[in-house]
């Protein structure tokens, strides 16, 4: 994931976090230092489910209250709040 957002020049990375084994709050947590160890300005966001997983939502949450991440969305907002927040950043 860092070799990708380097080829595309990222400026934000958004992911997914459920409970599937590739999209755990661990497994893109150590995504997001892996970007941020190649590319320190670019905004790591979380993209999570309230509702169907609250556990993943508090974990996420305190993921950004500890500077892990630069932001997270639930996915309850609409598409077009999404893309305004991230064009944001």
């Amino acid at each position: 994931l860092p070799a990708q957002c380097e080829m595309l020049s990222a400026e934000t990375l958004l992911s997914e976090v459920s409970y599937a084994s590739c999209t755990t709050v661990e497994k893109r947590i150590a995504e997001a230092k892996a970007v941020r160890e190649k590319m320190p300005k670019c905004k790591i966001v979380f993209l999570c489910d309230e509702n169907s997983a609250p556990d993943i939502a508090r974990q996420v949450m305190l993921a950004k209250k500890d500077g892990l991440i630069d932001a997270f969305f639930y996915s309850s907002v609409t598409a077009k709040y999404l893309v305004a927040a991230l064009s944001a950043l």
